[in-house]
């Protein structure tokens, strides 16, 4: 992807957002987590149960510039920009993980998550 391709996809796509990665999360079974760049600079990190639309958790962080949330985001995901993917077209998901499934605590859930999203972001 492309800095004027993510630009146009946020300025005129359908919600005016684009999600560069879905990935299973090791840490957590059965959780998939979402990376969502909002028009206006926000990101938010979403962990869902795999296949499910509901989020289980919400992280979210306002950036002052479009370049600075790129920065970041690069460094998170541990790739440049230009191999980011909109999975927001692709529809493209990650294949399930193979472990088991264990069932957490509400509160060890956010404690493990929390730790799994760059600084600065808040639920």
């Amino acid at each position: 992807m492309k800095k004027e391709e993510l630009e146009s996809h946020l300025l005129v796509g359908r919600e005016n957002a684009v999600c560069i990665d879905i990935s299973n999360v090791s840490d957590i079974p059965g959780q998939v987590r979402h990376v969502i760049i909002q028009k206006g600079n926000d990101v938010l990190i979403k962990f869902k149960p795999y296949q499910l639309d509901e989020s289980s958790l919400v992280f979210r962080k306002h950036y002052p510039s479009l370049d600075e949330l790129i920065l970041d985001m690069e460094a998170y995901l541990g790739q440049p920009l230009e191999h980011w993917e909109n999975h927001s077209r692709t529809g493209k998901y990650p294949q399930p993980d193979d472990a088991l499934v264990q069932r957490l605590e509400w509160t060890e859930f956010q404690r493990i998550a929390q730790q799994l999203v760059p600084p600065g972001f808040s639920r």
